[in-house]
């Protein structure tokens, strides 16, 4: 209605492909080709961009979304809401009662007491899922005599920030090395985002 009062032309604007532009309002121009990285609330997925208007998806999610599941985990440990910046805040209390400096949270892998998250990935596929640690937190939150939240928050936390690093490695691996660009509310979480990085310093 607005175009037709103005006449003005309509013109339509896949609205995850807007979230990834988003990088121009610092400055930047979108790569083409490049990879594009969601991850929201509702949305965990990987995206080949093409050039401007052809974006195809290269992974999605089997089930929830990364933003869902620290939303839910908070709420499962009595954190509150928003869920991602509270798992975060208790992650890093434990890394700092541990020792544990930003960038060396893999060296407590062998305590995580959650698995791999789609250990077995086909090389052609890119896949997400969350559902399965979501329910192994409830698991061992409601099993757990002495509840460490911290614990829980930061190994659940790990897991996380691991498939999704694993998820973009084996997308550059399927596409070829190439830009990257990560949009969507999950990003804040700084753990993450150092592990994107070194991912893609390495790359």
């Amino acid at each position: 209605a607005c175009a037709r009062y103005f006449r003005a032309p309509l013109i339509g604007v896949h609205h995850l492909e807007a979230h990834l532009a988003a990088i121009r309002l610092s400055g930047h121009e979108t790569p083409f080709p490049s990879l594009g990285l969601m991850l929201s609330g509702g949305n965990s997925a990987i995206y080949e961009l093409k050039k401007p208007g052809n974006i195809s998806v290269l992974g999605d999610t089997l089930d929830d979304a990364a933003g869902e599941a620290l939303d839910k985990a908070a709420q499962i440990l009595g954190l509150g809401y928003p869920g991602g910046p509270r798992i975060e805040e208790r992650a890093e209390a434990y890394a700092q009662s541990r020792g544990i400096a930003p960038g060396q949270e893999s060296s407590l892998d062998s305590e995580n007491i959650f698995p791999l998250i789609l250990k077995s990935l086909r090389r052609d596929k890119v896949e997400f899922s969350f559902s399965g640690i979501k329910t192994a937190l409830l698991r061992a939150h409601e099993s757990s005599a002495e509840k460490n939240i911290d614990a829980l928050a930061f190994f659940y936390q790990e897991r996380i920030v691991e498939h999704i690093t694993r998820n973009l490695a084996h997308a550059l691996e399927i596409t070829g090395k190439k830009p990257v660009i990560a949009a969507g509310g999950v990003l804040a979480n700084k753990r993450l985002r150092r592990s994107l990085e070194s991912l893609c310093q390495k790359s």
